[in-house]
């Protein structure tokens, strides 16, 4: 019993600091290709307080790795470009201050389309991810260290004392 309770008096602790834990205001680079309009539109900003990522450098590049396009984004996140005459799967690539992102996007040359942007996983759902493996990982190794234990004390031979 007394491991069991040395195993929750350790694991509440670092429990309530991850799930109390005020998220740290770091940026990450996110991106949206609008091919909806014409010419198509390049977002780019700084999820968290969603500043404009100014002056990042973006690429459009073809399925088979030919850059299409290339240039910066102005002060509101914002950079466009021309339609390509083909259609096909285009990637749009984001790079601002150590920040990158990708987004893999469809178009049609005849003008249809969409908004794309890169799929993330929401940061509640990944903490409570890594709290139950946290949690999945102290009960195994306690399971195991009980089995181990109660093992090593029926193979023990019994000692006689001595009078």
């Amino acid at each position: 019993m007394g491991r069991f309770r040395s195993l929750v008096l350790a694991t509440v602790p670092l429990a309530g600091v991850l799930l109390f834990a005020h998220p740290a205001s770091a940026h990450d680079l996110r991106l949206k290709v609008d091919t909806q309009r014409e010419p198509i539109v390049v977002f780019a900003w700084f999820e968290g307080d969603d500043t404009p990522a100014d002056g990042a450098s973006v690429t459009i590049t073809s399925q088979s790795g030919e850059v299409i396009a290339s240039g910066t984004t102005d002060e509101r996140g914002m950079w466009s470009f021309a339609r390509p005459g083909t259609g096909g799967s285009f990637t749009a690539t984001v790079e601002s201050i150590g920040h990158r992102d990708v987004v893999l996007f469809p178009l049609e040359p005849s003008g249809s389309g969409g908004e794309y942007s890169g799929w993330r996983l929401h940061k509640w759902l990944g903490a409570a991810i890594g709290l139950m493996l946290l949690l999945g990982g102290s009960a195994a190794y306690w399971c195991f260290r009980r089995k181990r234990t109660s093992k090593s004390l029926k193979t023990t031979p019994d000692v006689k004392e001595s009078k």
